[in-house]
């Protein structure tokens, strides 16, 4: 089974700083764990300050990603089928983004003007959505979701 060595402290690569090992499964598990915490604090500051959906009060929230300045964040609502462009220096929610389905994961390209959205459903697509414009572009087949 393969492990992930994981450092402590500012010098990884210091003899005098311990490191722990994970196996393969262990980290997976934490990532997943750190991920949907993120998601849940995201949302969190979102609502304390007074973000909102129209029309909508289950966002059930699935996924998260952050611009590379760190001054949006882009949030999946799998309930509402939409995505919100939160504003950080704003504290408000700046945008809402319908796709096609539920939003089930979310990546921005390295240049940070797109946005790549999987919504699960029956026939689960990946939605295109060009950052500026805050609209959907391009969709595209996914495949069968599991579980449907």
């Amino acid at each position: 089974m393969k492990t992930n060595t994981h450092a402590l402290g500012p010098f990884p690569h210091d003899a005098h700083h311990p490191a722990f090992t994970l196996d393969e499964r262990t980290s997976l598990v934490l990532h997943i764990i750190f991920q949907v915490l993120f998601v849940l604090f995201a949302l969190l500051a979102a609502i304390s300050h007074g973000a909102t959906l129209s029309g909508s009060s289950d966002l059930s929230p699935t996924a998260v990603v952050a611009s590379s300045d760190g001054n949006t964040l882009f949030v999946g609502c799998a309930a509402a089928n939409r995505v919100l462009v939160f504003d950080l220096a704003a504290s408000k929610v700046a945008r809402e983004i319908t796709v096609p389905a539920s939003s089930l994961a979310l990546a921005l390209s390295a240049d940070g003007m797109k946005l790549f959205v999987a919504c699960a459903a029956p026939e689960s697509r990946i939605a295109v959505i060009d950052v500026r414009r805050a609209k959907v572009t391009d969709k595209f087949p996914a495949g069968l979701a599991y579980g449907f």
